[in-house]
C-alpha cells in the first residue's frame, strides 16, 4: 500500500475552543509532516499541541501556550507517525494546515 502525500486538512479553529485538527481514519495510518498555524488577527493568540493515541489521553507536543504574533505564521514540524484512530488536537484561534501522508 502506497502512501499518498496530501493536505490532512485545513481550517479555522473555534475560538480558543479544544479542536481536533487531525483524525487518522479508519484501516489508515498517517505521517504528519508540518502543522502550520496562521495568525490573520491583529493581535497576539497562542497555542496548546496534543496528540491523543486512539483518541485517548493527550500528550503535549509543543510548548504550554506557544505564542504566535499578530499576522504570523508558526510551523511545528512534529514527524508524527499515526495509526487509525489516532488524533491531533489544538486549544487556539488562528488558522490551521495540517500537511502529511496517508496510508491507503
Amino acid at each position: 500500500m502506497p502512501f499518498v502525500l496530501k493536505l490532512l486538512k485545513a481550517a479555522q479553529s473555534n475560538n480558543g475552543l479544544a479542536t481536533t485538527l487531525y483524525t487518522v481514519p479508519a484501516a489508515t495510518s498517517a505521517i504528519v509532516s508540518n502543522i502550520r498555524f496562521v495568525n490573520t488577527s491583529g493581535g497576539s493568540a497562542t497555542v496548546d499541541l496534543f496528540f491523543k493515541p486512539g483518541g485517548g489521553t493527550g500528550v503535549r507536543i509543543l510548548d504550554k501556550a506557544k505564542p504566535v504574533l499578530a499576522n504570523k505564521l508558526l510551523l511545528v514540524t512534529p514527524e508524527l507517525t499515526l495509526a487509525a484512530g489516532d488524533v491531533i488536537e489544538a486549544t487556539t484561534s488562528v488558522d490551521y494546515v495540517v500537511c502529511g501522508m496517508e496510508r491507503v
